[in-house]
This record gives structure tokens, C-alpha cells and sequence, in this order.
């Protein structure tokens, strides 16, 4: 680009420090390009200063010059200026406004208290930079902005909102020990190398939906106050969600994991030594999806609040977890989730059965049965199949204390019968006929043993077959709560 010839008259102020309201304006030196400060926020040629005008071959001390100007002015308006080699700000910084910057060098604002509105949106960073200890008091807008580099935030403080919707970190991000005391934003951002968020808190809602974590997602420890939004997010690599707390729904919705997760020790509230108060949190996982299964571990977790609907689970690991007697999907399904729901059921049943831990299998079978009854058509739901008899009977042979109510029932039904039909004396059927509770319980318990010597028979062939009745009945029963039991105690 040719410079700009000196003017006999007052030199020129530069387009670009007029456009954007710059408090301390520089002379125009050089043509070029730069962002007109409108609604649209357009490209356009103009005159530039030396701080404006986007070529690294500038004099490097004239614009270290310039910036100490502005810095000691009060004026922290930098849109669109090229930073050459290291910068640092300290101390504090008022209404900044670093949008369409470029900063080429190691970048330093460590310790710095930014009050008012904050703005790095679009902003490139070529090489380190610190945000170590630093506080935003106001909105922190970091929108569109590239990290190429590691990005240090590590104990800094944004309140009351942080925006870093669609930021690349080429680098590492580190927030380790951040407090974002209002909304958190990350929605579409992209992490390509390590993402650390150990034991940072967030106290308002943290919005990671579409996010891409390419490197290692560290939350370990991290607190969670308000809802936290990792829908249609991807995992490649690493996410370590342990010790957690989740206050509200942690919506992890139709992510992609495609390496190792670990979901443990989580809680929902701890007290102020870090111990877990309330451990039931509430985890959305529907339409997530897990690349390698085996690497999935959820550990020491309640699972009374977690909905897993249209998920495969039949691969993934959970260790020392607390189940509900009734899944959250069940009690949340309409009529149409019910086969998606004895899907979710089964794979829980074979995951189970793998593992050799029958009773728990168990649970998942009489739930998987249930979805099943509940898909049918009303009238067989409720009485006309063998699915609903099977319940009825023994629950789904879980339920041997049913099964056992069932065969008392049954046989104080079939000693009414035989009260109410009258009974005589064996073998010579002569004799008045009895209606007496001791000999009807001795006769149905004669018949329910297969006696062949009994001490009464009915009083009229008719009555019968009410024997006949019991000797199909009462055995099937005897043998169902067998099952039963035999299922319960299972190894």
C-alpha cells in the first residue's frame, strides 16, 4: 500500500478512528482496509493510522507509542487494530472494545478488572494469552473470536454474562477455577485442543449446544447451579464429567460421544466439605450416542432423575449406580414411547445379564414386559392375553410374593366351592352332606397333593369338576411361584 502524501494543511484523522468513536484519533498515514462501524458492519477502503492500517511491518514502537496514548487517555476502544509483537494490559479497563482486533503476539491481561461493556468478538489471537485472575464487571463478548493458540483463563471471574458463542480455541482453553456468576455461553464453539473447566462453577445457565470438543473435555469437579445445555454437542476424545454437581437438568441430548465419558460421583447438591447431600441428578441423555460403548462409565450415580430414551445401552458400564424401581422415561412416556421403552428395558436386561447380576437383570426383565403389556390394545392390556396373566400370576416371574398371594387366594376360592357345594364321606358317598370349613380346607388340600386316598369327595358329580378345576389351576400356580423364587435368588 502507498502512503498517504503530507498535506499542507491539518492532517487528516484516520476513517477508522472516526468510524468506531475512538476517543483519542490519529492521524491518517496509510491507505487501506478496515471494518466500517454501521449496521452491516461492512469491509471497505479508507485512510488509516498506524495502529488501524493491518501490516505487520509497521514501526513497531510508534505503535507501542500509540497504544500507551490511548491506554493513559482512558480510551480502550481497539476495534479492528493490529497488535504486533506483545501486549499487556493492566489494572483497569473501562468499556474495552477489542472486536476485529489482531493480536500477533503473546497477549497479557492478567490481573486486569474490565468494567462495562467488554468486547473481543471477532477478535484473533496469533499466540498465548492471559486472562489469568482477571474480572469482567459487565458483558464480556467474545463472540467469534479465534484462539491459535493456548488460551489461560484460569481463575477469572465474568459477571454477569460471558458470550463465547461460536469461538475456535486452535490451542488449550484452560478455565480452570472460573466463576461465571451469570449466563455462560459456548453454544457452536469449537474446542480443538484440550478443554479444561476443572472445578469452575457456574451460576447461571452454561449453554455448550453444538459445541465441538475435538481434544480432552475436562469438567471434573465443576459445579453446575442452573441448567447446563450440552445438546447436539460432539466429544471426540475424552470428557470427564467427575464429581460434578448438577443443580438443575444436565440435557446431554442427542450428543456424540465418541470416546471415553465418565459420569461419576455426581451429586446434585454438596455441602461446603464437597460431600454429597442430594445425589439424584437429573441427566437428559435421549438420542445420545456412544462411539466406543465399553469406555462409557457411569460409577457411584443415582439414576432415579436420568432419561436414556431411544439410547443403546446394552455396552456401556455402570458401576455401584442407584436405579428407580420405575425408569424417568416410563413415567414421563406417552403411549407411543412404550416400545422404544421395552427397547430401553431389554438392553438394560442384557447388559445386566452379562455382567451376571441376575436380580438387577431381573428388574429390567419385569419392566420390559410391562412396555410390552402396554403396547397392546386395551381390553388384552388388562384381561384377554397371556402377557397380562403372566403379570397377574407371578409377575413376570419377579414377583414371588404375588405369586404366593395368589396360590392363598386360589385356595380359599376352591375351599368356598367346595363349603358351598357340600361334601360327604369317602368311599361309601353315604352319609349326610357336610358344609363344614374344616373338611372343605381338607379336601382342597387332599387335591391340591394329589392324595390318592381322600376323606371327602363332592356331594354331586357337578361339583366335581370343581376338583378337576383345582388340579390344573393350583399346580401351574405352585409352579410359577417356584420360578418366581428360583429367579430371585439366582446368581
Amino acid at each position: 500500500m502507498d502512503s498517504i502524501p503530507e498535506p499542507e494543511t491539518q492532517p487528516r484523522d484516520c476513517d477508522a478512528c472516526v468510524s468506531n468513536w475512538c476517543g483519542v484519533k490519529f492521524p491518517a498515514e496509510f491507505q487501506g482496509k478496515y471494518f466500517r462501524c454501521d449496521p452491516n458492519y461492512e469491509e471497505i477502503d479508507g485512510a488509516l493510522c498506524i495502529l488501524h492500517y493491518r501490516d505487520a511491518a509497521r514501526d513497531a514502537a510508534r505503535c507501542a507509542a500509540a497504544i500507551e496514548r490511548k491506554k493513559q487517555a482512558g480510551d480502550f476502544n481497539f476495534r479492528g487494530v493490529l497488535f504486533c509483537g506483545a501486549v499487556e494490559f493492566k489494572g483497569l479497563i473501562e468499556n474495552a472494545d477489542f472486536s476485529n482486533a489482531i493480536f500477533s503476539g503473546e497477549t497479557d491481561f492478567r490481573g486486569a478488572t474490565f468494567s462495562g461493556v467488554t468486547h473481543f468478538n471477532s477478535a484473533a489471537f496469533s499466540d498465548v494469552v492471559y486472562f489469568n485472575n482477571a474480572t469482567f464487571y459487565g458483558l464480556a463478548h467474545f463472540s467469534g473470536a479465534t484462539f491459535n493458540s493456548v488460551a489461560h483463563f484460569n481463575s477469572a471471574a465474568f459477571n454477569p454474562v460471558a458470550l463465547f458463542n461460536s469461538t475456535t480455541f486452535n490451542g488449550a482453553a484452560d478455565f480452570t477455577h472460573v466463576k461465571f456468576s451469570g449466563v455462560a455461553q459456548f453454544d457452536r464453539t469449537r474446542f480443538l485442543g484440550a478443554a479444561r473447566f476443572f472445578i469452575a462453577m457456574f451460576s447461571g445457565k452454561a449453554d455448550f449446544t453444538i459445541a465441538r470438543f475435538n481434544g480432552d473435555a475436562n469438567f471434573f469437579g465443576v459445579r453446575f447451579c442452573s441448567a447446563a445445555d450440552f445438546s447436539n454437542a460432539t466429544f471426540s476424545n475424552t470428557a470427564d464429567f467427575g464429581g460434578a454437581t448438577f443443580s438443575s437438568t444436565a440435557d446431554f441430548s442427542a450428543v456424540a460421544f465418541k470416546d471415553r465419558i465418565l459420569f461419576t460421583d455426581l451429586a446434585k447438591e454438596r455441602n461446603e466439605h464437597g460431600e454429597r447431600t442430594r445425589d439424584e441428578v437429573e441427566l437428559v441423555l435421549i438420542w445420545a450416542t456412544f462411539g466406543q460403548p465399553e469406555k462409557v462409565l457411569f460409577r457411584n450415580v443415582n439414576l432415579s432423575e436420568t432419561r436414556f430414551l431411544h439410547v443403546d445401552l446394552r455396552r456401556l458400564c455402570f458401576a455401584n449406580v442407584i436405579w428407580p424401581p420405575v425408569l424417568l422415561d416410563e413415567r414421563k412416556a406417552k403411549e407411543k414411547d412404550y416400545p422404544h421403552l421395552e427397547a430401553i428395558y431389554r438392553q438394560l436386561r442384557q447388559n445386566y445379564e452379562e455382567g451376571r447380576n441376575y436380580p438387577d437383570a431381573g428388574h429390567f426383565y419385569y419392566g420390559e414386559m410391562q412396555m410390552r403389556r402396554k403396547s397392546l390394545p386395551w381390553l388384552r392390556r388388562y384381561l384377554l392375553s397371556l402377557t397380562t396373566l403372566y403379570w397377574l400370576s407371578n409377575g413376570y416371574s419377579q414377583r414371588p410374593a404375588r405369586a404366593f398371594a395368589w396360590i392363598g387366594v386360589l385356595f380359599l376360592f376352591f375351599t368356598g366351592l367346595y363349603k358351598l357345594g357340600g361334601l360327604q364321606l369317602q368311599p361309601s358317598y353315604s352319609g349326610p352332606v357336610t358344609h363344614a370349613t374344616g373338611a372343605a380346607l381338607l379336601h382342597c388340600a387332599e387335591v391340591l397333593t394329589f392324595a390318592r386316598e381322600r376323606t371327602y369327595a363332592p356331594a354331586s358329580p357337578a361339583w366335581g369338576w370343581v376338583s378337576v378345576a383345582q388340579t390344573m389351576v393350583m399346580p401351574l400356580q405352585l409352579a410359577l411361584f417356584a420360578l418366581a423364587v428360583r429367579r430371585k435368588f439366582q446368581r
